[in-house]
């Protein structure tokens, strides 16, 4: 065997041979916190559209180190269902595997902040062993002739479920839960199904330090269970720094920036348990968007309003009488007395309620195009009304903007926020002050009409509430 080429000595040594051997070869990903579908077929949908590019290149410093480049890209359709494609190309010495999986995920909404993901891919995959390229002595073994080369078109699948909250991730998912093999089973390649279970949570969420701990394990069936445990500390929802040990196998470390709907991360991995001695390092680097990605939400001044002083009692000071000298009359009949009857105060509160009223049913034409954020010139007459009955009542508002249900549930929200700032912004150029204007945004969260209706689109509007 001294004189087979050296891409076949790695191929052979690293992956050929021994079924449990080929079996934990399978790409180890350490960046699954940036793009869990690394992990997860489930994840499709989880944002509106993402897409995250991979190169992991495993063993440093080993001549034909085998060499991954992934791309995973998904996106959400409306609020329960995704899809999602994943492409890589897995190179090993003469081994060289090309797939194509394309995924769909439906969403269960448990909660407000809680959602439950179940997704299912299939996949074409295309196996080549470039034998031609190995130098051989016996001209006689099938697997190494130079004058053949084994190619095989492969079908697989794969399924998973994730859970996904405000602060808990959790997940099961079978990766080559059913692989064809054909071929290359025969020189002793196979697929064998992997499990993996994932658990995360985040500590100190939205503060300047997150801390998430991660702990995946994956099983290959008739192969190796390889447990991992990462811990990552998030800054300022921007950069992410992260460390773990991976049982039998090394050390992990983690490195991101987030920035907009741009991320990149890098990994590393240095392995000292015995099966990994002499291999090296191993890295991986992640290139990303997010479209939807969530910024954190920066909290509304809260303005008290100083109670208004009560007026003092007026307190009027008679002067003592000076006695008169008592003069005998005839008494006198008894002058009818006429009461006059109290003047009825005004119920303030009835008249900011029948003001807000006023306000509220002028606001029923204030109705958005789809996708839109401000009001038609011919919209805005209502205006004029509404600002002189905030004025003439002087009352400090709250402006609450809606949405229909057409679209992500992100970014509606986004849309709802941004249509309750444009009122804002109009109702500050008819001599509203700023303080006594606030915003806030509910998207879909709320239906002010039915949504599988023809009023729809009278969802895409604001409401008016006392602040």
């Amino acid at each position: 065997m001294k004189t087979i080429h050296n891409k076949f000595l790695i191929a052979v040594l690293l992956l050929i041979g021994v079924e449990k051997v080929s079996a934990q070869q399978l790409p180890l990903f350490n960046t699954y916190s940036y793009d869990l579908m690394q992990l997860n077929i489930a994840s499709i949908g989880r944002t509106c559209v993402e897409a995250n590019m991979n190169y992991r290149a495993q063993w440093l410093g080993v001549k034909e180190t085998p060499s991954l480049y992934q791309l995973n890209a998904s996106m959400a359709l409306g609020n329960s269902n995704g899809i999602g494609i994943k492409v890589a190309q897995n190179n090993i010495g003469l081994l060289k595997f090309t797939s194509a999986t394309l995924g769909y995920a439906y969403r269960v909404k448990i909660n407000d902040k809680s959602k439950l993901h179940l997704g299912i891919g299939g996949a074409w995959q295309q196996n080549n062993f470039n034998a031609g390229k190995a130098i051989v002595n016996d001209g006689n073994d099938v697997s190494l002739n130079n004058a053949q080369a084994l190619r095989s078109n492969n079908f697989d699948c794969e399924a998973g479920a994730l859970f996904l909250g405000d602060k808990l991730t959790a997940g099961l998912s079978a990766l080559h839960l059913y692989n064809s093999n054909t071929k290359f089973n025969e020189i002793g390649v196979k697929r064998n199904p992997q499990l993996n279970a994932t658990v995360a949570y985040k500590f100190n969420k939205g503060k300047t330090v997150e801390v998430e701990p991660w702990l995946v394990n994956r099983y290959t069936v008739s192969g190796s269970n390889q447990p991992e445990a990462m811990i990552n500390l998030r800054f300022k929802q921007l950069f992410t720094v992260g460390g773990g040990y991976r049982l039998n196998y090394g050390y992990l470390a983690l490195a991101g920036f987030e920035l907009g709907v741009l991320k990149l991360a890098y990994s590393f991995d240095y392995g000292l348990g015995k099966n990994a001695a002499g291999l090296g390092a191993s890295h991986q680097i992640l290139v990303g968007i997010d479209l939807c990605r969530k910024k954190a939400k920066k909290a509304e001044p809260v303005v008290e309003t100083p109670p208004e002083p009560k007026p003092e009692p007026v307190v009027i000071k008679e002067e003592p009488k000076k006695e008169e000298p008592i003069v005998k009359e005839e008494p006198k009949k008894e002058e009818q007395k006429i009461e006059t009857p109290p003047t009825p105060e005004i119920d303030k509160d009835a008249e900011v309620k029948k003001a807000l009223a006023e306000i509220n049913s002028l606001s029923e034409g204030l109705v958005f195009d789809i996708n839109s954020t401000t009001l038609s010139s011919d919209k805005k007459a209502a205006l004029d009304k509404i600002a002189e009955l905030i004025k003439s009542n002087n009352l400090k508002v709250k402006i609450t903007g809606f949405a229909c249900n057409k679209g992500n549930e992100a970014y509606n929200k986004m849309l709802s926020y941004k249509r309750a700032e444009h009122v804002k912004g109009e109702l500050h150029k008819r001599g509203i002050s700023n303080d006594n204007l606030a915003v806030f945004g509910l998207g879909e969260e709320k239906e002010l009409f039915n949504n599988n209706s023809n009023l729809q689109e009278k969802n895409r509007t604001v409401r008016v509430t006392q602040k």
